[in-house]
């Protein structure tokens, strides 16, 4: 899910309605390649001197070479780039493409920068000799051609998933950020310095040869792509960028023929290794990272059946009553807000909106897919609701704009109260007879952060779209890192005050803005009533830097009246 290609589960390892075989011989083909790069390693790095930290390195961090993702994926395209341009072998050669075309159907985003790689490389082979232009050609078609066979196989619209693919990746760097630990960040800044020294001051020598030139450029946007996905949702993420740079400055020594440049690298991989180091071997994250290591040698895919105490109450507290089951039987369900498994472990026929929990439709377009679902013909039967969201956002704004159909085209049909750790639950069944819908603009007008707004008191819905714009460091910092943090203070008719984060892509396509929904029941009670028996939006204003965020925002303010 998320940025998923159609190979996604190779790397998930999730065997469910998925090939076991594959999975399987996906893992020992990453294996096989982690065991190869550690033995270019090991031989190159010489006498016992050099051995010894780099065995202790390779101890604490191996299970970054073994993690079966895009990442080691795209490190081990490069390795075989320098193999192929130090030997010449049409083994190398058919490794490259062989990682660049799973890396493709597994991660568009990773995909299409190997892709562009592996052009790039056949093109500098030809600029070098490596290749003739015949042979290159032929090769380039040979590629290509397989992704285009591949892609009918498995039914992918290589135009649609490509476009679709990186605009589900760019909203996802608005939308699913968490801000990084500063230790952490520091790590990270101090890891990228003392990689980037060496090339500053060998910048000439690495200029001036096609080959260094390519290789140095590939390691660059490894480390960017290994950073950004470290960093833009900076929780468990930030243990792949500290534990796989040292490796990147190791592929970098092991690469380069530059002799000053390999002097000073050999220093280099000694300080980031040391750096990741302090970073894993805290007692938490070592004990973390052996389980987790021993956990990927033992049992690389995920095939018990059995059940812990822990799972089974899951389980038993996610079924819902015998009447609830009876009134759904085998009719098409949804589920608004992300417990889908709800729906698994009821027996329910899943008929998902294309983008199927609530915070992943994180932009318009993807927002606007979910709302046509429930406002057309090919809308599910019955949807069970559930309040809440994730990442400190608004609990009420996940894809807000989907509840308008859902008053509109369905009736409440039935609640189910909580049941242990499952939430409760409001059911939705589809209305024989829709509702009309109306909507007007009301007013659209430009407003400053930190400035409060007025929302005006008005029985019907009223949806706010929200456009602010990124200054250029706003717009740099989120190309390089992650976006800066936009918030909202709101305040109620009854004296409440909330703040929230905000997802700018979400609030460019609508939020509920007149109605106060803070609580469980405060949601139920608006889709009983149709927001009549809701608090009224006293005001809010925006919080953010302005050193970040241009400070004026578009405000358009939508009323929709629904009726019989």
């Amino acid at each position: 899910v998320f940025t998923y290609g159609p190979l996604g589960y190779l790397t998930t390892r999730v065997p469910h309605l998925a090939s076991k075989p594959m999975i399987l011989a996906f893992f020992l083909f990453m294996a096989a390649n982690a065991a190869y790069f550690i033995f270019h390693l090991l031989r190159r790095a010489g006498d016992a001197g050099r051995l010894l930290p780099l065995l202790v390195l390779l101890f604490l961090n191996a299970g970054f070479l073994y993690d079966t993702n895009s990442v080691p994926l795209f490190l081990f395209f490069i390795f075989h780039a320098w193999l192929f341009f130090r030997e010449g072998s049409l083994f190398s050669l058919a490794m490259l493409s062989i990682i660049a075309l799973l890396s493709f159907f597994i991660k568009a985003n990773t995909g299409v920068f190997v892709n562009v790689l592996f052009v790039l490389l056949c093109l500098v082979s030809r600029w070098t000799g490596r290749l003739g232009t015949f042979r290159m050609l032929a090769i380039l078609v040979l590629h290509f051609g397989v992704i285009w066979v591949l892609s009918v196989i498995l039914r992918v619209d290589l135009p649609g998933y490509l476009v679709n693919g990186w605009a589900i990746v760019d909203a996802y760097n608005d939308a699913m950020y968490i801000p990084a630990d500063p230790f952490h960040l520091m790590c990270a800044v101090i890891a990228l310095v003392l990689l980037s020294l060496p090339y500053l001051k060998s910048l000439k020598s690495v200029l001036f040869s096609p080959y260094e030139s390519f290789m140095a450029f590939q390691l660059a946007l490894f480390t960017f792509i290994l950073f950004k996905q470290g960093y833009v949702r900076a929780d468990g993420h930030v243990q792949q960028f500290l534990t796989g740079i040292p490796f990147v400055v190791l592929l970098a020594y092991l690469s380069t023929s530059v002799e000053e440049l390999r002097t000073n690298l050999r220093v280099s991989v000694v300080a980031v290794s040391m750096v990741s180091v302090v970073y894993v071997a805290n007692e938490e994250m070592f004990d973390w990272k052996i389980k987790r290591l021993t956990r990927t040698l033992v049992s690389p895919i995920r095939m018990s059946s059995e059940l812990s105490d822990i799972d089974k109450r899951t389980v038993d507290e996610a079924r819902f009553p015998a009447e609830v089951v009876a009134r759904v039987g085998d009719r098409g369900t949804d589920v608004l807000g992300c417990l889908i498994s709800q729906l698994y472990f009821n027996g329910f026929k899943y008929d998902p909106r294309p983008f199927f929990q609530s915070y992943s439709a994180y932009s318009p377009r993807l927002i606007d897919l979910n709302h046509d679902k429930y406002a057309g013909e090919g809308a599910p039967d019955f949807v069970f609701y559930h309040f809440g969201t994730i990442d400190g956002r608004h609990n009420f704004w996940d894809e807000p704009r989907i509840y308008l159909p859902l008053m509109a085209n369905y009736r409440v049909a039935d609640s189910i109260l909580p049941k242990g750790g499952s939430p409760a639950f409001l059911l939705f069944e589809r209305s024989p007879v829709r509702k009309k819908m109306e909507e007007r603009v009301v007013f659209d007008t430009v407003v400053g952060l930190d400035s409060w707004v007025t929302v005006p008191r008005n029985g019907n819905l009223l949806y706010m779209q929200m456009d602010c714009r990124l200054t250029l460091p706003g717009s740099v910092r989120r190309l390089l890192y992650q976006p800066p943090s936009v918030g909202m203070e709101l305040t109620y008719e009854d004296g409440v005050t909330q703040s929230c984060r905000i997802i700018l892509p979400v609030m460019k396509s609508g939020v509920p803005i007149n109605k106060k929904v803070t609580t469980e029941q405060e949601a139920f009670d608006f889709f009983r009533s149709g927001g009549s028996r809701s608090k009224s939006t006293d005001s809010f204003k925006f919080l953010a830097d302005p050193f970040w965020v241009k400070n004026e925002v578009r405000l358009r303010f939508t009323e929709y009246v629904i009726s019989d």
